[in-house]
């Protein structure tokens, strides 16, 4: 036993109190300080969704689809003209009595400062390029990559054939070849120049009021533009019913807009 000297001046420690309960708002704005972003990021995620699916439900789908790519993309409202121009050189293919032609724009700029890659599945592996933007590159990339790997375009526009070539490796030769990745090609070996086809440069397609309130001369613009086919293996074709019939539809198209 302990000595009544030692234990004179101690003082016992107080009971412990009891944990505090939290009322409801305090475990609200527990839950808010620690999961806000958390909850905020998961809002937007859910609308991302519901607006992608709404479009998928309520979109007419096009009857073709062109790409034109660009190192900045089209100036606005090139888009609306081109389409309104190239309808005309299509067939109905979902046979509602309207041709439909959409323009889909990949800006992927050229500058070599920096490095990204990504592949295009199929006949358009090894895709790479660079950007000093590097996520302009990798938007315009991504969505290039996931159109190629759905066929959703056959034929494309672009004002830098060889060096897009070179890149990313999916044109068609005009001798009917691969023009693979890294492969030195000439912008002649490249389908047709935009001015060299009576078709398409005349009648002329205007203007457009660029976003600083400038006019700006469409046709001057696409001059330089030449109409690419996307290179296919036969095989692939042989045994997909539907890519090779919508092949045939933008070939028979590019066909009648190149006739000299």
């Amino acid at each position: 036993m302990a000595s009544a000297r030692y234990t004179l001046n101690i003082t016992p420690d107080p009971p412990e109190e009891p944990p505090h309960e939290m009322t409801a708002k305090e475990k609200r704005e527990n839950f808010w300080f620690y999961y806000k972003w958390h909850v905020i990021v998961g809002i937007f995620v859910v609308i991302l969704l519901v607006m992608l699916v709404r479009d998928v439900m309520t979109n007419d789908p096009a009857d073709y689809t062109i790409g034109v790519i660009t190192d900045s993309g089209l100036p606005t409202g090139a888009a609306d003209v081109l389409s309104e121009k190239l309808a005309p050189f299509f067939d109905d293919r979902d046979g509602d009595g309207v041709v439909t032609v959409a323009i889909q724009d990949y800006a992927l700029p050229l500058d070599e400062a920096q490095d990204s890659s990504a592949s295009a599945g199929a006949s358009a592996s090894g895709m790479t390029g660079g950007a000093t933007d590097p996520y302009t590159l990798m938007a315009g990339v991504t969505r290039l990559t996931g159109d190629l790997q759905s066929d959703t375009c056959v034929l494309f526009l672009t004002d830098n054939a060889a060096a897009y070539s070179e890149k990313y490796g999916f044109f068609a030769k005009n001798d009917g070849t691969l023009a693979d990745v890294d492969e030195a090609v000439s912008d002649e070996d490249l389908g047709v120049l935009w001015a060299d086809c009576p078709a398409l440069a005349s009648p002329g397609l205007g203007s457009v009021e660029t976003i600083s309130g400038a006019q700006l001369d469409l046709d001057a613009y696409m001059e330089n533009f030449r109409l690419i086919p996307r290179w296919y293996d036969d095989e692939k074709l042989a045994g997909k019913e539907k890519t090779a019939a919508y092949y045939e539809g933008n070939m028979a198209a590019y066909d009648a807009m190149t006739a000299q």
